[in-house]
């Protein structure tokens, strides 16, 4: 009667080994999968949140008030400031965070407003203090340039610098501001309530 001596110790090594470089494989693309679905998430929230804005304008003639409270709702959820014509909700929930971070903050910003003085990063109709745009911040680790080429590409143009000179009537309607560690996404102008 033969005895079975089992696996000897070099076959039981490659056999991990097989397995280890297959498992790495399978975590790779989950990453990849990962980081591509934040990135769609990203772009869609903010195309829904801007598509909201715009059909607000249609509804009411006029863009909301920017809120007193930075991340609070401009008038998409409730009617905040009773507007005439008003036929939301426009959204079902204020957007609270990113796929990256909970921190990050969403402002709905006018040219004049608080923190959004100069009103010339998106004056593409000539006409300074019509001015609105959203802006995610509080940004505490700065996304990859790769990532927020790739969110502003599936929103935009993936040109994600600020527009200046010449280039405020030709540029897109993102870009990263580094210096307060924003995404600034342009809604439209014109006036508000």
């Amino acid at each position: 009667m033969k005895h079975s001596r089992g696996f000897t110790l070099l076959e039981l090594t490659v056999v991990v080994g097989i397995i280890m470089v297959i498992s790495t494989g399978v975590v790779s693309v989950m990453i990849g999968y990962d980081g591509r679905a934040r990135i769609t998430r990203e772009a869609s929230d903010v195309k829904g949140v801007v598509a909201a804005l715009r059909r607000y304008y249609q509804d009411v003639g006029a863009f909301p008030l920017q809120p007193a409270v930075a991340g609070n709702d401009p008038g998409l959820v409730t009617n905040v400031s009773s507007a005439a014509n008003w036929n939301g909700p426009y959204l079902d929930r204020w957007p609270k965070g990113s796929p990256w971070l909970s921190t990050v903050t969403w402002k709905y910003e006018r040219s004049g407003g608080a923190g959004y003085a100069s009103g010339t990063d998106f004056n593409f109709n000539g006409t300074l203090g019509d001015e609105l745009r959203l802006s995610l911040c509080s940004w505490t680790t700065p996304t990859d340039a790769a990532t927020l080429a790739a969110i502003d590409t599936m929103y935009d143009d993936g040109v994600t610098t600020a527009p200046s000179g010449s280039a405020l009537t030709t540029s897109g309607a993102m870009y990263w501001d580094s210096g307060n560690s924003c995404i600034r996404i342009y809604v439209g102008e014109g006036p508000s309530l």
